[in-house]
């Protein structure tokens, strides 16, 4: 709010003439008159650069994780610099989602990505992106799985 307020009363200032005087001969005598100066061009604020960096690097990283998601539904490897874009929890996140989850992830826009990352807003039926998130929905799908194939009897059931 302050740093608005600030660059706003700088623009202003920076936007105000300056005058200098000026000595003219008038044909008869010497004269001194004040003139405007035009004004410098305001240079950019670092502060806008670091957003603008920001920005780019924020959607490069959407880009890396709808990416690697839309390799990971089709059951490929991900390229190297998807990878490498992103962050080890994002490809733990990632990797336990299931297809349809992950075709969700592939085809959200940055805005809803962002979103649900930062847990503001939530992409329906798509893995929250939380550690204990993660943690609890691997366990839930491990149990899952060792009870359908109990069921199937391919493991022989513990005897207690």
């Amino acid at each position: 709010m302050l740093k608005t307020l600030l660059r706003s009363i700088r623009a202003m200032l920076a936007a105000l003439p300056r005058f200098v005087t000026e000595r003219v001969w008038d044909g008869v005598r010497w004269m001194s008159r004040l003139v405007a100066m035009p004004a410098p061009a305001m240079e950019p604020d670092p502060v806008d650069e670091d957003r603008q960096v920001l920005a780019a690097e924020e959607a490069a990283h959407m880009d890396a994780l709808r990416t690697v998601a839309a390799h990971l539904a089709a059951d490929g490897m991900p390229p190297e610099a998807a990878l490498d874009a992103l962050r080890e929890f994002d490809i733990e996140w990632l990797t336990a989602m299931d297809r349809p989850m992950l075709c969700r992830i592939a085809t959200a826009s940055d805005a809803a990505l962002k979103a649900h990352i930062r847990r503001t807003e939530n992409i329906r039926g798509v893995l929250a992106h939380d550690r204990v998130a993660v943690a609890e929905y691997r366990a839930a799908r491990r149990r899952r799985q060792e009870r359908e194939d109990e069921e199937l009897g391919l493991v022989p059931a513990m005897v207690m």
